[in-house]
């Protein structure tokens, strides 16, 4: 029963903490799906360039006459503004992707924030236990069982430190990653 006064803390801190990630999910997926339609589009687009120079191509042998200019130069206008078309869908795609990234960012930021503040209620709890001397803790409880029990709930508060900092380092070294791409 102590150990479930104790850890009521730390679970309702993490359904509190992880509330705020499920609204960044439905944010990248809806980046990731208007990626993958600028993708498409420009997919198409470079399909109808490609059209483009091959009418190109058979129009040079036929450019005697002053008719066959015009829809050279037509066509090559057509082109270029496909050719537009397509590095504004690049660049847009790109900006997409900064957000992506941005977000990204911004999560992995709040999982730090998150660990850390875990961190230090683990610490705080072992704070409260090495402050006790084993005589003080022996005696604190009634039974052997209960002093057997606080020093295995020592030991899974230890491993559960152990985890939430290796997570830290974890997300500490991808956020740095995800910054240099995005610079």
């Amino acid at each position: 029963m102590i150990k479930l006064k104790k850890l009521r803390p730390i679970l309702v801190f993490w359904a509190l903490a992880a509330a705020p990630l499920f609204a960044f999910a439905d944010q990248l997926d809806d980046l990731r799906t208007e990626k993958a339609g600028l993708q498409s589009e420009i997919d198409v687009l470079e399909a109808k360039i490609n059209e483009y120079q091959k009418e190109l191509g058979n129009k040079r042998e036929e450019i005697n006459t002053l008719k066959n200019e015009i829809t050279r130069i037509n066509t090559q206008i057509s082109k270029l503004n496909l050719e537009i078309k397509k590095t504004e869908n690049q660049i847009y795609l790109t900006r997409i992707n900064i957000q992506e990234t941005e977000t990204d960012i911004h999560e992995t930021e709040l999982s730090i924030v998150e660990k850390r503040e875990v961190l230090a209620g683990l610490l705080r709890e072992f704070r409260k236990f090495d402050e006790e001397t084993l005589l003080e803790r022996a005696l604190k409880y009634d039974t052997l069982t209960e002093v057997v029990k606080q020093t295995e709930y020592l030991n899974s508060l230890q491993l559960k430190l152990n985890d939430v900092l290796s997570a830290t380092k974890t997300l500490k070294n991808n956020l740095e990653n995800k910054e240099v791409v995005l610079k």
